[in-house]
């Protein structure tokens, strides 16, 4: 479910990877960016329960903002 305007951003999650031959970074940025895409282009309820997890992750991650 991805739009046009996304591809530019969320392009690397159309390549054809394992990912657990992925960097723990490259694991971590993969994770990240699908929890957006559905943040992004999701249903309401979609939505809600994304962002629930995404800062609930961000801590688990530990990105600094």
């Amino acid at each position: 479910m991805m739009k046009p305007d996304d591809m530019q951003y969320f392009d690397k999650l159309l390549q054809d990877v394992d990912e657990e031959s992925l960097s723990p970074e490259d694991q971590k940025e993969r994770k990240i960016m699908k929890l957006l895409l559905k943040i992004k282009n999701g249903t309401p309820p979609m939505r809600k329960v994304g962002r629930g997890w995404g800062d609930f992750r961000v801590f688990r991650v530990g990105l600094d903002w």
